[in-house]
Parts: C-alpha cells; sequence; structure tokens
C-alpha cells in the first residue's frame, strides 16, 4: 500500500507541475528563450536632391543599425533588407533598380569574430543578407552603416518617388 501512496503522489506532483503521465521528471517540458536578439533601424534619410535623368546614379545613405543579441547559447542571427516597389504621382520604378551595400560594421560590445557584413546587391523577389553573424557568435551589440543606390531607368515619369525598406534580425 505505501509504494501505490508514493506513486501516486508522484503522479499527482507531476500533474500539478503540468507533466504528462509516464514522462521523466526533470526532463524539459520546453524550450525557453532567455535574453532577446533586437535590430534599430535608423529614421527616414533626407532625400535625394535635385531632378535626376534617366541614367543618373542616386545614392543615399541611410545612417545607423544597431544589432543587439543578449540570447544565451550564441544561435547567430541573420539580417535581411527587402525594399517596395518605388512609386509617386501614379508611376512607379521597380525594386530591381535599388542595390544595397552595407559598410561600416563595428563592435559596440561583443567580439567581431563571426560577424560579418552581407553581400547586400540588387533588390529582388527575396530579401537581400545584409549582415550575419554565425552560430557561436554575434552575442553583443554591433552597428553598421548603409547606402541604397538607385538608377534611373530610361523613360521614367519625372516625380518624387519613395520606397520603403525593411530590415528584418532573424
Amino acid at each position: 500500500m505505501r509504494a501505490i501512496r508514493k506513486v501516486v503522489g508522484l503522479t499527482a506532483l507531476a500533474a500539478a507541475a503540468g507533466l504528462a503521465p509516464g514522462r521523466m521528471v526533470g526532463a524539459p517540458a520546453a524550450e525557453l528563450a532567455v535574453g532577446t536578439l533586437s535590430i534599430t533601424v535608423p529614421a527616414n534619410p533626407t532625400a535625394a536632391a535635385g531632378s535626376p535623368v534617366a541614367g543618373t546614379v542616386v545614392t543615399v545613405n541611410l545612417g545607423t543599425t544597431t544589432v543587439a543579441d543578449s540570447r544565451v547559447g550564441s544561435a547567430g542571427w541573420t539580417v535581411t533588407a527587402d525594399a517596395t516597389t518605388l512609386s509617386g504621382g501614379g508611376h512607379s520604378i521597380a525594386k530591381s533598380q535599388l542595390s544595397w551595400q552595407t559598410k561600416n560594421l563595428t563592435a559596440t560590445s561583443g567580439l567581431l569574430s563571426g560577424v560579418s557584413v552581407g553581400g547586400g546587391g540588387t533588390f529582388g523577389a527575396t530579401p537581400l543578407v545584409v549582415a550575419t553573424a554565425v552560430s557561436g557568435a554575434g552575442l553583443g551589440t554591433y552597428t553598421y552603416t548603409a547606402t541604397v543606390t538607385l538608377v534611373v531607368p530610361a523613360n521614367t515619369y519625372a516625380t518624387s518617388y519613395s520606397t520603403t525598406i525593411t530590415q528584418t534580425a532573424v
């Protein structure tokens, strides 16, 4: 009788702890992420001045982006950027006319080993990798700047165009 009471007591204790019957006590019920991964992007850049004509290259400096990773385990991270089609005055310019270049990657805290700028390139069907930290790296705070370049296509209607560029850290 005494042994049965102990088993019932363990089952009741396990049930109270949210464990399913038969589950080994001490096994993780769920993985918990400790710490955070965050990204802070710069405010809207100043609009390019002037009236560029077809074939003109317009470059805009985006300012400083900050990536902070305080997660336990150093899982690494990837930052991507994507853009919308440029639009204005009922006209548009394909986002494939825009390109991204990451510059000046620095560690405010943490080590740069295993952290690097992405390839950047021309915006297309998938987001561009703009910065990465491999598994085991990237714990700390990192900053980088970037430029976005537009090549104004032939026969572009003269108006003000805008786009939204979204950076995502995962």
